[in-house]
């Protein structure tokens, strides 16, 4: 995953839930620190995006609208 990527889903309407865009975001950081050393920068950035980012999506939780759209969009 990457940041072109979740874009790209945003854009289109593929994230019918909202932790659907949250694993997404985690998966960029995680994928960061499997792919890379733990001396180059994209490891160290991760760690720090993810701190800073971690916050931000807790607080992004499902409301009833969600559910709402989520259902509708099902049919």
């Amino acid at each position: 995953m990457w940041l072109l990527k979740v874009n790209e889903n945003l854009e289109a309407g593929i994230y019918v839930q909202r932790e659907m865009f949250k694993k997404d975001i985690i998966m960029i950081f995680e994928n960061a620190r499997i792919y890379n050393a733990k001396d180059t920068i994209f490891y160290k950035f991760a760690d720090i995006l993810q701190t800073f980012a971690q916050p931000l999506m807790d607080k992004l939780k499902e409301t009833k609208k969600d559910v709402e759209i989520r259902r509708a969009r099902m049919g």
